[in-house]
């Protein structure tokens, strides 16, 4: 395929090549017009918006009014040094405001916000491929996705604790059922199913979805199943449902196992340590610059990926195999 130039897009944009420098150089010596019509004719053409000072520029979208929590955090940080890990630059951006990005020099952009609205807001986009993390995209308006292969993930899990002994296996969620459908990792349907080929009766009983109740009485529910093992994802409120566990003079992983969703430098430091699924956030990133490379390469993008993890293996679950134990 022939290589796009910049004399190609000053002759789309009916300007000068000295503008298309300007513009892709963040000169401040043009019009906001002028500006706008080289963005949309390099994007067209698929030129590669590089300053000369080098550095290709990805956003990365966010839910502005969503506080951290270990998600945020370790996904930031995995996008962040495989940015800089490619010479590329980094500008973090409200969800709300992604029009801001036409007017912005940048190559693509990665979104680990799950707001069920930004596909739709993105066709307004011009030509700017977009990369989610977990939440559905559109490949006709650019946007794809990499995930955590949450069906491996889960099966990871299952076979550790089945290998422990545990059969009655509870998974309590941060997410509504309503989010569970917007998402590619459907953790609690696949959770639900993995049960009932375990022959588990009820198995619906045993996941806990956010909405249906508060903490303390979604964790009673599950307790009084008879569960020997609780699945907590994300990581953060695992923390919660420790105190919850203490509260009722339970102990980890004496009268209860616990299992969640990594939440680095926090979830080995709990007591007693916490077992965790880490999923790869550095692979995800590392997928995410490739398929932005992809499409300003005018490659074809392969389509979604999904990324498995690994076990993190610490003191939280407890042994039963060689018990005298029953489960309700």
């Amino acid at each position: 395929m022939k290589k796009i130039t910049s004399t190609m897009v000053a002759r789309e944009a009916g300007v000068a090549q000295s503008t298309v420098s300007l513009v892709v150089n963040n000169r401040p010596r043009v019009s906001e017009v002028t500006r706008k019509r080289v963005l949309d004719a390099a994007r067209r053409l698929g030129y590669v918006l590089e300053p000369r000072s080098g550095g290709v520029l990805i956003g990365v979208i966010i839910t502005g009014c969503r506080a951290m929590n270990s998600y945020l955090a370790m996904t930031i940080t995995a996008v962040k040094e495989e940015v800089h890990r490619r010479g590329f630059r980094l500008e973090i951006i409200n969800s709300d405001d992604i029009e801001l990005l036409n007017e912005r020099v940048v190559a693509g952009a990665i979104s680990l916000s799950n707001d069920p609205e930004l596909n739709e807001r993105w066709k307004e986009l011009k030509n700017i491929p977009l990369v989610r993390f977990v939440s559905r995209g559109s490949h006709a308006d650019n946007i794809y996705t990499v995930y955590p292969d949450c069906r491996a993930d889960l099966r990871l899990i299952f076979d550790y604790l089945n290998r422990m002994g545990h059969r009655r296996i509870g998974l309590f969620l941060e997410r509504t059922v309503e989010q569970e459908r917007r998402f590619l990792d459907r953790t609690g349907e696949l959770f639900r199913e993995l049960l009932e080929a375990d022959g588990i009766a009820a198995a619906e009983r045993l996941v806990s979805f956010a909405g249906s109740g508060t903490l303390t009485e979604r964790l009673d529910r599950l307790l009084q199943e008879g569960i020997t093992a609780l699945v907590v994802m994300p990581g953060d409120v695992a923390l919660r449902i420790q105190g919850e566990l203490a509260r009722r003079n339970l102990r980890v992983p004496e009268d209860l196992s616990l299992l969640s969703r990594e939440y680095s430098n926090v979830s080995e430091f709990m007591t007693p340590p916490t077992t965790t699924l880490l999923p790869d956030y550095p692979a995800m990133a590392a997928h995410a610059l490739n398929l932005i490379e992809m499409f300003l390469q005018r490659k074809q993008p392969p389509g979604d990926i999904a990324c498995p993890g690994r076990l993190l293996i610490r003191d939280s679950v407890r042994d039963l195999r060689n018990q005298n134990f029953t489960t309700g």
